[in-house]
């Protein structure tokens, strides 16, 4: 029996589809839910490190707003990805499902196992973003790494084509 289910929200795409998902299995069973977002410099549109001109004394005043402009940046992302969360966790709220959110800051695939060990969830429920070629190589999968390496059972949650495809033709083949 699943009693406590970990969500790994992105924030880029399918929050509702698995709040949806997580919901239809959370309620029936009284389970509750942990809603994770990991901020991450790969997956989460974090800004990307700051490049200093010199460090010469005469560039630091340009160095310290470059610092501060990159701060701000962080800070947005990280005040963004807190919003998600608890526009998510109301969502389950409002559907009579105890949830409680997180946010860490690290790689997506061994933040999300470490918190599902520490807190003993039962289920991780985790988007599969589906990149595909060089992309994967070079960031690797999250959802492979967490089937990998989670300490519990893992749902992945195809993203929903926007529309129905048509269906392919199949050609006949004629015997002679």
């Amino acid at each position: 029996m699943f009693y406590k289910i970990l969500v790994a929200i992105d924030q880029l795409d399918l929050g509702e589809q698995l709040m949806e998902k997580a919901i239809t299995i959370a309620k029936p069973i009284d389970a509750q839910l942990m809603l994770l977002n990991v901020a991450s410099p790969f997956y989460s549109g974090y800004p990307d490190p700051p490049v200093y001109p010199m460090v010469d004394s005469i560039y630091q005043e340009a160095n310290q707003t470059i610092l501060e402009r990159y701060e701000q940046e962080v800070e947005a992302v990280n005040q963004h990805g807190l919003e998600l969360l608890r526009s998510q966790q109301a969502i389950a709220t409002q559907a009579g499902v105890k949830t409680e959110i997180t946010q860490s800051f690290g790689d997506p695939g061994h933040v999300i196992c470490d918190v599902a060990r520490n807190w003993q969830a039962d289920l991780i429920i985790i988007g599969r973003r589906g990149l595909s070629g060089w992309k994967e190589m070079i960031l690797g999968s999250v959802s492979n790494y967490v089937i990998h390496h989670a300490p519990c059972s893992v749902l992945t949650v195809q993203p929903l084509l926007q529309s129905t495809p048509e269906a392919p033709h199949i050609a006949q083949v004629h015997h002679h």
